[in-house]
């Protein structure tokens, strides 16, 4: 962390308004503790040492510079279960093309799904799975704006 030379200009101040409103958006935004959990768990993925609450600061923080519409994706379920296949689903208020990575490992997860989109739900049907094997995802948004 290092302190701008300058808080006061207008970037620094929209910055400011930016994490203030992606602090709301963790604490009002409908986020379950599984969905914070999901969050801790992506964050430990990633080169550097940082909680779920940060991540998510920093991908609403991205969102908001680049001019991006955030959107929420939470409440994922997993289900119908079986030795080659599972279905994914996750809220999400309107279709952002999103893909689902897949992977055996917590840190390269490179096959990917895409969904269906219906009644603000992605729904992904996972194929070609192996018994007894454990899978790490992560579902990410292509249309950002």
């Amino acid at each position: 962390y290092s302190k701008p030379k300058n808080p006061r200009t207008e970037i620094q101040q929209e910055n400011r308004n930016y994490i203030t409103l992606a602090n709301i958006e963790w604490k009002t935004g409908g986020y379950s503790d599984l969905d914070r959990k999901a969050w801790n768990f992506y964050a430990k993925t990633k080169a550097k040492n940082i909680s779920g609450y940060n991540a998510f600061v920093k991908f609403y923080l991205n969102a908001m510079v680049n001019n991006n519409e955030w959107t929420s994706v939470k409440n994922c379920s997993i289900y119908d279960i079986n030795s080659s296949s599972a279905k994914v689903s996750i809220d999400i208020e309107t279709d952002r093309e999103g893909i689902l990575y897949l992977g055996t490992s917590k840190y390269y997860m490179a096959k990917e799904y895409y969904p269906v989109f219906s009644e603000g739900k992605y729904i992904f049907t996972l194929t070609e799975l192996d018994p007894n094997t454990k899978y790490f995802f992560y579902i990410k948004n292509v249309y950002t704006t």
